[in-house]
């Protein structure tokens, strides 16, 4: 086993021959990766350290590209797609508000119809995201 774990740790560069090896070399590069993402996301996004922040974050942007132009149906959808309360989902779209990540505001004479909106800030931070998951894929 001590060959194992020796062979495990020689740089990404010097593959083992052992098959089952150099499968548990990719699967540590991968761990490795996504250990990376994970602290990235954790500084720089406004999730709040949550899976709910985190699903909710990269959930808004799926809805306003899902073609729709109409946004008054968009908390039912988030309500309907993620397996999380619509009272915590809820808390983190007040966080995001607050903070100044999106807009959400009442539509019409029914106060039940709202609208959300993403500000700019959101839509360059993903722009970040998407640049530092490149980086992090092309360093592995």
């Amino acid at each position: 086993m001590a060959a194992v774990n020796e062979e495990l740790w020689a740089g990404p560069e010097e593959f083992p021959s052992d098959p089952a090896v150099a499968s548990l070399v990719d699967l540590m590069a991968l761990v490795r990766r996504s250990v990376a993402m994970r602290h990235w996301e954790r500084d720089h996004l406004p999730i709040h350290a949550s899976q709910l922040g985190f699903e909710l974050f990269m959930t808004l942007p799926q809805l306003f590209t899902a073609g729709s132009r109409d946004r008054t149906g968009l908390l039912k959808q988030l309500y309907l797609m993620l397996p999380y309360s619509e009272k915590g989902v809820r808390l983190h779209l007040r966080r995001l508000e607050m903070t100044g990540w999106i807009t959400v505001c009442k539509t019409g004479r029914d106060t039940r119809s709202t609208q959300v909106e993403l500000s700019g800030e959101y839509w360059r931070l993903l722009g970040v995201y998407a640049a530092h998951c490149q980086l992090i894929e092309r360093e592995a």
